[in-house]
């Protein structure tokens, strides 16, 4: 409302009041009062909005100066500092030092908390004195627990496709050769092969999250749950060449009926002339043999002793600088999804597995980043799949140790 308006509002009512005081009131010129009224009627609608305006500035003051005057109590109130000066530094390492010895219920200590508490006047475990200034502080980085991983596609030989199945042939007869007299007739002897046919499976993981989640966390969640889903792959595909069924996965090396080895000559264990065995059952030609374990059998492993009395294993670096640790002279790789030993079961394997193990795959991980399927709930379905397939080509490439019963 500007000055022109203010004026005009006062000449309006200076001049109702005039008509007022001059004339008698039944004299009064009604069509003159009707309009003076009409013109201050509309007015007054501007001025229930200063009214509003004003009122609402009169209660936010008074509510400030309610607030000033609580805080200016409060702090009237807060406990005086003692006379005595207190041994910040002194308490700090007791209330320490307790914490570390998990001591922190004795009548001791909460004496100490107690006078730091009204030493400080403040408390930083209950918020309204306090607790609501320590503001809690996010680390930046994102802890993981460890995944433990079967590393065999490094061990495998790996062929990559963009089919879904893939075809080996395989020699598993090699052809006749005899030695023969003077004018005698040779004798017909023919090689066999065989198609070992490998179908890629699918794998999949499927993650949900909210569109909120994804736009104000802090830790680039949509990158976490990429590194989440590969990371469970991994974990699907170690474990699927040892242990799979073939069923909708890879046929894994322990389901293999076609694939031998040693059975031990202890029960439910084995010994060190055991594990010799175990290498000597493998064919001279596979020369790249490597010994498959847990971490479990390993610790057990690393105090057998051959005939002779001789440890099996070998620790990294002992024979030269850059070899690998070794059990009877072979590398070894730890596999945790093979078992530990008990009865008649197989928690140690031999091979070379380079030549005796393809792994065929679609190195490709898709993701569909699905935002209708619970559009409802505000949120997003990560679906993420990947292609591979696996089974043992040639299985005399591989052998097995397998506990007495």
């Amino acid at each position: 409302m500007d000055e022109k308006d203010i004026k005009e509002i006062k000449s309006a009512v200076a001049e109702l009041r005039e008509s007022f005081e001059k004339m008698d009131k039944t004299t009064i010129d009604k069509e003159k009062e009707d309009k003076i009224n009409t013109y201050l009627d509309t007015v007054e609608e501007k001025n229930k909005e200063v009214t509003a305006k004003f009122v609402a500035t009169e209660k936010a003051n008074t509510e400030l100066e309610e607030k000033l005057a609580n805080m200016e109590k409060s702090f009237q109130e807060m406990p005086a500092a003692k006379a005595k000066e207190v041994d910040f530094k002194a308490i700090e390492k007791k209330l320490f030092a307790s914490f570390v010895n998990e001591n922190t219920d004795s009548e001791e200590i909460k004496k100490l908390q107690e006078e730091y508490k009204t030493a400080t006047g403040h408390y930083i475990d209950i918020n309204p004195t306090a607790g609501y200034l320590i503001a809690p502080e996010y680390s930046s980085e994102l802890l993981r627990t460890i995944t433990e991983i079967t590393p065999f596609k490094q061990l495998a030989r790996l062929v990559t496709t963009k089919s879904t199945d893939f075809y080996q042939p395989v020699r598993t007869v090699l052809v006749g050769a005899t030695w023969e007299g003077e004018r005698e007739a040779s004798t017909a002897d023919t090689s066999t092969y065989s198609i070992e046919k490998i179908p890629l499976h699918r794998l999949t993981s499927q993650t949900p999250a909210s569109n909120r989640m994804l736009e104000y966390n802090m830790y680039n969640l949509e990158g976490e749950i990429t590194l989440d889903a590969a990371e469970a792959f991994a974990l699907a595909e170690g474990d699927a060449f040892i242990n799979g069924n073939g069923v909708k996965k890879p046929l894994g090396i322990l389901q293999d009926a076609d694939i031998t080895g040693i059975t031990s000559a202890v029960q439910s264990s084995y010994n060190g002339d055991d594990l010799i065995k175990l290498s000597g059952a493998l064919k001279t030609a596979y020369t790249n043999g490597i010994y498959g374990l847990n971490r479990t059998e390993l610790t057990f492993v690393r105090i057998l002793k051959d005939g002779a009395g001789r440890y099996l294993w070998i620790p990294l670096g002992e024979l030269a600088v850059g070899k690998p640790g070794t059990i009877n002279g072979r590398p070894y790789v730890e596999m945790p999804a093979l078992p530990d030993q008990s009865t008649t079961n197989i928690p140690v394997i031999f091979g070379d597995f380079g030549r005796g193990y393809l792994i065929i795959e679609n190195p490709a991980i898709r993701v569909i980043r699905d935002i209708y399927t619970r559009a409802n709930k505000d949120e997003v379905l990560f679906n993420w799949h990947k292609y591979t397939g696996g089974q043992a080509v040639i299985k005399e490439a591989i052998k097995t140790l397998t506990t007495k019963a």
